[in-house]
């Protein structure tokens, strides 16, 4: 749909015939006096003298036809400079009116391709039920819009909401991470139609999020004309509700109807019934002509470019325009026109005025050179008449032959215009391969230079040849088929396709042709642009970003991305289980409010002040160390590097982040470990050193005692000094025990005989008010040992049981067959991955405080009254296990007694060190499960060992938040929890109140405790499934696949 003004069609009125008014003008000029005849006196005197008749008789005829003659060269002059002027002209207009229309016609396929996407995004909807944000935002970011499409401020998804399902519509959404989250502008209306996608999700399209575009007539009409069209519609004149008080352009919008799966859709009220929401896309015209090169595409045409909504010239209807409001260009332009076309069905007035750019390169000086030509012709011809009137034939004839040479000029001229306005204007001003061709022999017609530099055919090939002669054989039935029909449409079409060299080289390009005919004749003018390059860029840049999203995911740091603003715009798997927060919860959060602590929030923001204004950062590229908040609230030790990468929209901050939390406490248990072997050498060394003295004290005393026998006063102080030596001599038993310098003789022993028999030894021993018993494993592996040493070892933890049960209490040993696996030496590096025989000393004493439990082991470490020990008790085990090649672990808090476990070599072990373990294939499965665990390191390494088994899991570092879970609805089909916590609630009163909130549900708990010290406490009943710790993989998925499936509900 295009109109012309009338100043326009007054351009254009300059093509049509003039001969009939040059006529007129000549007959015009005959009633006027001529004064060009007193040119020729010297014809006259000739005259006279041939005549030798009267001088007036003679003078009359001459400068009658001198005056004809210069009349006549006047009006060839006046016809052939308005010829060329109108040529000047015609050529101007045209190249004009192909520039603008070529301008018009690069703003409605920008449009229709933009439309083109959000069909894309349509069929998104169409191929799944729900579309999730994170998938409309990987769609989005696929496109890549801000460097492909430039202009468009963004993709986005509006859903209808009846007013009925507003309420459940708001929770949903905040419940996804957005707790602001309302659909606006109030009112009540039925339905909504508010904004829930829009990316990029950046501050400008945050505004929108929510908006009922319904609500405002504008966009509603577009709304409407899509939804009972179920064709892209593109919205009048609107401000965007992104603008703000800056730099506020005009704006539209084009929507895509989305329907209901499967609906029918063939009227207006099927149409109504099915639809579901809009995909649409918000502009911002200012950016959308210049960012997509249209500004510049009309500057350098030298053109001002004004645009209108609707049809015609209306001040408040301007969307663009390219003066400045000022400038009163429009008035002084050599050419104006007015261009109403429809934009997706939707009229914009175009209106185009010449520059003084354009002007400046048309030959306006050529019409001025025929005229200044004609008439020195003119005059000359005059003169010539004048003094030659006796040879007027000749002079008529001249003059004939002149006015057949205009006219024959005039009519080359015409033709050649006609010429280049058809032909011209398809080829001359195009860089890109353009062709035309007869569309139904597909014979070529004419082809411009860029065809014949492109496809390597010279013009004359060319034209021999047929347009399938420039298709890979393979495509030529699809283009045939395209051709005779099946994808062939009237009007301008646009596709993708496959050309081929003269060489063979295959290339992609991007076909636009137009049907047209021309002298009766149907042809198809055809233009193609090279994308081999541009394809293969994107294909690497959707590589490139799998590859980079597939590393990302996969890294065992977590990976966070900043934006400018300090919002969150990326968060991998690693980062959901290191702080806890969802990627959907992360995202467009600000991140010093999310996992930056406090105390450092404020450095935070200063740093990304400091570097968006200076470029500086002290911090990026280089790793260290700090603190961070996990979502419950706990701090975590991370080791952190940053870079910042800059790009089109910004800068962006990419985080790598580790938690230390198992390097540190691996590095404890190293430097606890190696501060015992340090005090266990300092302490072997003294106490061998001491022996020496003790030697020599106690062989003297004796000879001492026999000289004082007679003095009884001497005697008595011999006997004390020999007492303190052999008092001395034990404690130095002690020492080189604990410096695992005592003589061992290892052998393979029944650990449950022994155990047995001590048992019955410690039965007088420790009293009637303990209660001993001993549950062994019937299985029990034979242990590499020195079963005397043992025996002590064994006596020592029972007599400092006792010690911790004055009012007595209940002692149990126990036995069991352990493999301590290679993730379990990792957390414990003096543990060397192997199978042991497990021995557990538990008794219900008070307990060891938190605090002192890492010095128990350390030599004269003592918590009971002077005198009543000497703190070597279990110093001495723990060098008599570490010297056995074995590992001991103890489980204690205040007012929950205490287990001491010891593991020895199983027989073999010792020996055969380097010995590959036995490797069980674990259980498996797929359920979820729910992870209690009040210690960090515990709780990472089981969530970890769950995973690998393919399970599901959820975890929670107290009862307070594993209730949180289930108050929320978190599905999951066991609980596995620890016994002891922190936080008022521990596993047994956890599992009930879950069961309360849920009916029944499968538990498994877990504890550093033995079963039986923990069933008579009152805190689990008999027969529960628990676990101990520790436990290796294999242990751990054969309770859970045996609890999930044959133990009772809680």
């Amino acid at each position: 749909m295009r109109s012309r003004d009338p100043q326009a069609r007054k351009e254009e009125g300059r093509d049509r015939p003039r001969s009939g008014c040059s006529e007129s003008r000549g007959n015009a000029t005959l009633k006027l006096p001529s004064r060009r005849g007193e040119s020729g006196p010297s014809r006259d005197e000739e005259m006279r003298e041939r005549t030798r008749g009267p001088v007036g008789s003679l003078r009359a005829p001459g400068m009658l036809w001198a005056a004809l003659t210069l009349l006549a060269c006047l009006i060839a002059t006046t016809a052939a400079w308005y010829a060329t002027k109108s040529t000047v002209d015609a050529r101007a207009r045209a190249q004009f009116d192909f520039a603008a229309a070529r301008l018009v016609d690069a703003v409605r396929e920008r449009v229709s391709s933009y439309g083109q996407v959000l069909w894309g995004g349509a069929g998104l909807f169409a191929a799944s039920s729900e579309v999730t944000r994170e998938e409309w935002r990987a769609y989005v970011q696929a496109l890549g819009i801000e460097e492909r499409l430039p202009g468009i401020q963004g993709l986005g998804f509006a859903r209808i909401v009846p007013a009925s399902e507003r309420e459940a519509h708001i929770a949903a959404v905040r419940a996804g991470g957005f707790p602001d989250y309302t659909i606006w502008p109030e009112g009540e209306r039925d339905p909504y139609t508010t904004i829930v996608y829009l990316e990029p999700f950046e501050w400008r399209n945050q505004r929108a999020f929510g908006y009922d575009m319904f609500s405002e007539p504008v966009r509603r009409a577009a709304m409407q004309q899509a939804r009972d069209t179920d064709q892209a519609a593109v919205s009048g004149k609107v401000t965007l509700v992104q603008e703000t008080n800056d730099d506020i352009q005009s704006g539209f919008l084009i929507y895509v109807p989305i329907y209901r799966a499967g609906a029918p859709l063939a009227s207006v009220e099927q149409r109504r019934a099915a639809l579901t929401g809009y995909v649409f896309a918000p502009f911002r015209v200012y950016d959308l002509i210049r960012l997509g090169g249209l500004a510049r595409q009309a500057s350098d045409a030298g053109l001002g470019l004004e645009i209108y909504d609707g049809v015609g010239v209306q001040k408040d209807a301007l969307l663009f325009t390219s003066r400045d409001p000022s400038d009163n260009a429009l008035a002084s332009a050599a050419f104006v026109s007015t261009i109403t076309e429809s934009v997706s069905e939707h009229p914009w007035t175009f209106r185009f005025a010449a520059l003084p750019a354009f002007t400046a390169g048309i030959d306006w000086q050529r019409p001025l050179v025929v005229l200044l030509a004609g008439l020195v012709i003119s005059l000359l011809a005059g003169s010539v008449v004048g003094t030659l009137v006796a040879k007027r034939a000749q002079a008529v004839e001249v003059n004939r032959r002149l006015s057949v040479e205009i006219a024959r000029q005039e009519q080359a001229e015409r033709r050649l215009r006609q010429s280049e306005t058809k032909f011209r204007s398809l080829f001359s001003f195009n860089p890109l391969p353009t062709f035309a061709y007869d569309a139904r022999t597909l014979q070529f017609i004419e082809v411009n230079d860029a065809t014949v530099a492109k496809y390597g055919y010279s013009r004359a090939e060319l034209e021999t040849m047929r347009i399938t002669d420039l298709r890979p054989f393979e495509d030529v039935p699809r283009l045939l088929e395209h051709l005779g029909g099946g994808g062939r449409r009237p009007g301008r079409r646009v596709g993708e396709w496959r050309h081929m060299t003269k060489d063979g080289q295959i290339i992609d390009v991007e076909v636009t042709a137009d049907d047209m005919e021309l002298s009766g004749r149907q042809i198809t003018l055809t233009v193609v642009q090279d994308i081999t390059a541009r394809k293969k860029a994107q294909e690497s840049l959707i590589e490139s970003e799998r590859m980079a999203r597939g590393i990302v995911e996969t890294a065992l740091d977590a990976f966070v991305q900043m934006d400018e603003s300090g919002a969150v715009v990326d968060w991998n798997a690693q980062a959901e289980r290191t702080f806890g927060f969802s990627r959907e919860e992360a995202i467009g959060r600000q991140l010093a409010s999310l996992i930056v602590p406090p105390a450092f929030r404020e450095a935070h923001r200063e740093g990304l002040a400091r570097f968006l204004c200076t470029g500086q950062g002290s911090l990026l590229g280089t790793r260290f160390e700090t603190e961070a908040l996990r979502r419950d609230g706990s701090t975590v030790r991370v080791e952190l590097a940053v870079t910042a990468l800059r790009r089109r929209s910004g800068h962006v901050f990419n985080g790598f982040i580790r938690d230390l939390t198992e390097k540190l406490a691996a590095d404890e248990q190293l430097r606890q470990s190696q501060k015992m072997d340090a005090v266990g050498q300092l302490t072997g060394g003294i106490a061998h050193d001491f022996n020496n003295i003790l030697t020599v004290i106690t062989g003297t005393i004796e000879i001492l005692a026999e000289g004082v026998a007679d003095r009884p006063k001497l005697a008595a102080i011999a006997q004390m000094i020999d007492e303190a030596a052999t008092r001395g001599a034990e404690l130095t038993q002690g020492l080189l025990a604990f410096a695992r310098r005592q003589p061992l003789q290892p052998r393979e022993i029944d650990v449950n005989a022994l155990l047995g028999d001590t048992a019955r030894l410690l039965r007088p021993t420790l009293g009637e008010q303990i209660e001993i018993e001993a549950r062994l494993e019937p299985g029990a592996w034979h242990a590499h040992a020195d079963p005397g040493q043992l025996s002590t070892a064994l006596i020592n933890l029972a007599l400092n049981a006792r010690d911790a049960m004055p009012a007595g209490g209940k002692l149990t040993l126990e036995t069991g067959n352990v493999v301590l696996d290679e993730t379990y030496g990792r957390m414990n590096p003096d543990v060397r991955p192997g199978s042991y025989v497990m021995i557990a000393v538990s008794d219900t004493g008070a307990g060891i405080p938190a605090p002192l439990l890492p010095k128990v082991f350390e030599p004269f470490f003592t918590t009971k009254e002077t005198g009543k020990g000497t703190g070597l008790g279990l110093s001495m085990v723990y060098g008599f296990v570490k010297q056995s090649g074995g590992h001991i672990k103890i489980y204690s808090e205040e007012g929950c007694g205490t287990t001491i476990k010891v593991y020895l070599p199983r027989t073999g072990e010792a020996a055969a060190a380097g010995e590959a373990l036995p490797v069980a294939r674990p259980e498996r499965g797929h359920e979820t499960i729910l992870v209690v665990e009040d210690d960090p390191l515990v709780r990472n390494y089981v969530v970890a060992q769950l995973a690998s088994l393919g399970y599901a899991t959820l975890a929670a570092g107290n009862a307070g938040e594993a209730l949180r879970l289930v108050d929320e609805g978190a599905a999951f089909d066991l609980l596995f929890t620890d016994v002891i916590m922190p936080g008022g609630l521990n596993g047994r009163q956890l599992a009930e109140e879950v069961t309360k909130r849920r009916g029944a549900v499968k538990v498994l708990y877990t504890s550093g405790y033995t079963e039986d010290a923990i069933v008579h406490h009152g805190r689990l009943d008999p027969g529960v499934a628990l676990l101990n710790k520790p436990y290796r993989k294999s242990e751990l998925a054969r309770k859970v696949r045996e609890v999930l499936d044959t133990v009772r509900a809680a």
